[in-house]
């Protein structure tokens, strides 16, 4: 018994020895970062590590570039000095190690076209970002990286493990489908989330989740709003200063035209266009005010399904605070579902987005947004001669048989529309219908009207996503881009014609204009300086362009660049 005694007690012993250690083990790795270590020792010049040489570069660009102004990062620069730095990697690392050497400074990182970073190189890399601090990040942006749905939920892993402050996670550009981790993740902590924000608006995937099947009574849906409220009130926390909208949109037209690679910019940063297309697209009925200043919600939670129209989400929750304020006129006809209407009988399932955009109270042009595909499939509900209702059988059979739409075609001259037209706002030219930063062959930035690119077209082609491109050629006069081709957006709130198709009055001269013999502009007869205006008897269609033809029976061209239609 004694021994029995004294075995107990030594375990006792050498468990708290153990404890005890592994507390000055960890106290002693939260303060193992040396902060006089210098360049020249982390990172040095004659290295032969490629990685190492990559990231020494990155660190002199922004110390040349953004932080000093200095002519130079020296052997001698310390990590004290490059603290609270955002450093910028844009070539791939094959051993992130050097990385770990100064990640505990940054202040943020941004991670580009990775091809080694998905899996346990992404768990290391954020628990080197997330240990051994003393002060906030303000950014982690992984951009183009191939990270996956698994990768997303590391990330988030990683970060209840490690409550280091983020104020901003960008995942642009990668191929996360299935964003349930994160609104779990907002649901969970909520205002003590350690990342903030998440910007993840394009993802090279058409994946979406399917949800539970519904019930469709002749053409109309409910959709249970349980859970999507979870967009708004999980997303983000308050302490940002962040409101957030959630929009839900059924028309697979407008979720090809809204959610394209061209609406933002190299880093995900969503472009002006981007909101006035949202505005524009948001359903101008379902906000209406009465004359006494107050709301009629009635069309609220209802949707057209054939009317290309976003719609905001309206919780229980949401719909009480206006209430509590005294702004309702009237309520809305159902605030447990979404009630989708005009649903075509052949319709199997229903596809659709929320988009949950956040911005910044305080106008500063912060903003996050990501969109969550899904599938919501169907089932059909008639009234039989009882009354009751059943399930129509023979509707699903022949929905079943119906022949599938077979894969859209590649570029198709046949089929391509026949005009000339113009970017009207910044677009890219990639190599491929599937956009992305590596098949970007050129960006055409939103420019004066006289000065837009111009484009032949010469088919039509399909990304990954569905979503239709313009197979073109480059015809802007004097450009350095003249003859290349490529792909481009079909999108009509980034592009538009680049001649006018309809008749006019008259026109006003945006830059030296010629008027001519003939329709095919040969023979010279005038020229028409900046700013005349001219009137104009009809529209003249030749080839793939048009003309206004004058009062005397000459021509002028009808390009855009060069004129404008006056009253």
């Amino acid at each position: 018994m004694r021994n029995k005694y004294l075995k107990f007690f030594v375990l006792l012993c050498t468990l708290i020895f153990s404890l005890w250690c592994g507390q000055a083990a960890l106290t002693a790795r939260a303060d193992s970062v040396d902060l006089n270590q210098t360049i020249g020792q982390l990172f040095p010049s004659n290295s032969s590590d490629k990685n190492t040489q990559i990231v020494r570069s990155a660190l002199a660009k922004i110390w040349e570039d953004k932080l000093t102004g200095k002519t130079s990062l020296t052997d001698d620069t310390t990590l004290a000095d490059l603290k609270g730095v955002y450093l910028d990697v844009d070539q791939p690392l094959t051993d992130y190690a050097p990385l770990a050497r100064v990640a505990p400074v940054l202040g943020g990182l941004t991670l580009e076209n990775q091809t080694n970073l998905s899996g346990t190189n992404l768990q290391s890399v954020m628990q080197d970002l997330l240990e051994n601090r003393d002060s906030s990040l303000g950014r982690i942006s992984l951009l183009n990286d191939q990270l996956t749905n698994d990768d997303l939920s590391s990330i988030l892993t990683v970060s209840r493990d490690h409550p280091t402050s983020v104020g901003y996670l960008n995942l642009y550009d990668n191929q996360i489908s299935d964003f349930s981790a994160w609104v779990q993740y907002k649901r969970d902590l909520g205002e003590t989330s350690p990342i903030s924000v998440l910007n993840a608006p394009f993802q090279q995937t058409s994946a979406s989740l399917q949800l539970p099947t519904v019930k469709r009574t002749g053409t109309t849906v409910k959709l249970p709003l349980a859970g999507f409220e979870d967009y708004s009130t999980a997303f983000p926390n308050s302490s940002t200063d962040f409101e957030n909208i959630v929009l839900i949109n059924f028309s697979p037209t407008v979720s090809q035209s809204l959610i394209d690679h061209d609406q933002f910019d190299a880093l995900g940063v969503i472009t002006n266009e981007f909101h006035s297309i949202l505005n524009a697209n948001t359903n101008p009925n379902q906000m209406k005010m009465t004359a006494d200043d107050k709301v009629d919600f009635s069309l609220f939670n209802t949707l057209d399904s054939q009317s290309g129209y976003l719609n905001a989400l309206l919780s229980k929750t949401d719909f009480q605070s206006f209430i509590d304020t005294g702004a309702v006129a009237s309520p809305p006809a159902d605030y447990d579902n979404l009630t989708v209407t005009h649903v075509p009988l052949t319709t199997k399932d229903l596809s659709f987005q929320i988009i949950t955009q956040s911005l910044d109270r305080n106008d500063s042009g912060d903003h996050a947004i990501f969109t969550q595909n899904y599938t919501l499939p169907l089932n059909t509900v008639t009234a039989n001669n009882s009354g009751s209702q059943t399930t129509n059988a023979s509707a699903a059979t022949a929905e079943s048989t119906t022949p599938k739409p077979t894969a859209k075609p590649a570029a198709d001259h046949a089929k391509a529309p026949a005009k000339i037209i113009t970017a009207t706002h910044k677009i890219g030219l990639y190599q491929s219908p599937t956009f992305s930063a590596k098949q970007r062959l050129h960006w055409y930035t939103q420019t004066s009207r006289t000065q837009r690119p111009m484009f032949q077209i010469l088919g039509v082609a399909y990304a990954k996503s569905g979503a239709l491109r313009y197979h073109v050629k480059d015809i802007t006069p004097g450009a350095k881009t003249n003859g290349q081709t490529g792909y481009i957006t079909a999108n009509a709130a980034l592009i538009g014609n680049a001649y006018y198709h309809a008749p006019a009055k008259k026109i006003k001269v945006l830059r030296g204009l010629n008027s001519y013999r003939t329709a095919a502009l040969t023979g010279k007869k005038h020229h028409y300086r900046k700013n005349q205006v001219i009137r104009v008897t009809k529209l003249v269609k030749h080839k793939l362009t048009t003309r206004y033809q004058l009062p005397n029976g000459r021509y002028v061209s009808a390009n855009k660049r060069l004129i404008i239609n006056v009253k």
